[in-house]
């Protein structure tokens, strides 16, 4: 989910989209999700392979959600679901107008400007 939300980051700046400020929405929201999700997941994840597996099989909340949605397919419509809370629209943060699409002439070759104003990647 990172590297599809800094692309669409960049993909904006680079046709003009957006402003190198994205990058710094980018960075506030990635570590908000980090610190409101992943985090606590992952910390979850370590206590829980470090733990009995007999006994994390039927205490663990995870995993007894788990073993539910292999017979209710809500409850597995609801652990997919999941994934989405990690995904960001990065769009929504594009602040430039795009510029005027000029007519294509037999040179392809973009303006001096143009080539000026793209940022390097």
């Amino acid at each position: 989910m990172d590297v599809g939300g800094l692309s669409q980051c960049l993909i904006g700046i680079a046709q003009g989209k957006a402003t190198d400020d994205i990058l710094d929405k980018y960075d506030e929201v990635r570590r908000k999700i980090w610190h409101e999700v992943i985090n606590p997941v992952s910390s979850s994840n370590f206590v829980r392979v470090s733990s009995d597996p007999d006994v994390v099989a039927d205490t663990d909340e995870l995993i007894v959600m788990s073993k539910k949605a292999w017979e209710d397919p809500t409850v597995l419509e609801q652990q997919h679901a999941f994934a989405y809370v990690l995904c960001h629209d990065f769009s929504q943060y594009f602040n430039v107008q795009p510029p005027s699409e000029q007519p294509v002439t037999g040179d392809r070759t973009p303006s001096k400007s143009r080539v000026e104003a793209m940022p390097m990647l």
